[in-house]
């Protein structure tokens, strides 16, 4: 073995004591303190406040386009929320919690509903408005339905209520 040969050997090894050192992703919210999560909580729910504001402000421009700056805006400020819940819990076990099978369902239909909205939102071809707000109580209807399964009997309870009113 010539001396570039085992130069080089020695690069590969500090390369790889560099990478078992490395911190796997999303962990960084593992190290927050509690106030640094609660901040991180409130800046997130402040900016999704701000921008499903905004949302229901562009209605108001009275232009058919606006529905679909709508839709943005909602399904963005949706998604500001749910990263801001990770902030309280850790992005991990966020990502543990929304896929147990308690929830897969209503995770499953929220997030492929929010990908539809801004598929649609994005196509520059007309689409029509029904679809785009039927997309919006889909995805709030799948948030609505993920949030009651974190309060004890909030389904069966939400479950009986429609069944007696019908």
């Amino acid at each position: 073995m010539s001396v570039n040969d085992s130069e080089g050997y020695k690069d590969v090894e500090r390369l790889e004591v560099g990478k078992e050192a490395e911190k796997p992703a999303f962990t960084f919210m593992e190290d927050l303190t509690l106030k640094e999560r609660m901040n991180g909580f409130i800046f997130c729910a402040a900016i999704g406040l701000v921008v499903y504001l905004l949302a229901f402000l562009s209605l108001f421009a009275k232009k058919p386009s606006n529905v679909k700056i709508f839709a943005c805006l909602f399904s963005l400020g949706m998604v500001i929320n749910i990263l801001g819940t990770s902030f309280l819990i850790g992005f991990k076990r966020q990502l543990r919690c929304m896929f147990n099978k308690t929830r897969i369902g209503a995770t499953l239909i929220f997030l492929i509903s929010i990908a539809l909205t801004f598929a649609i939102v994005l196509i520059p071809e007309h689409v029509p408005i029904i679809f785009v707000i039927l997309l919006i109580f889909v995805q709030f209807g799948a948030f609505f339905w993920y949030c009651l399964s974190y309060v004890p009997y909030g389904r069966s309870m939400i479950t009986g209520i429609f069944s007696r009113a019908v």
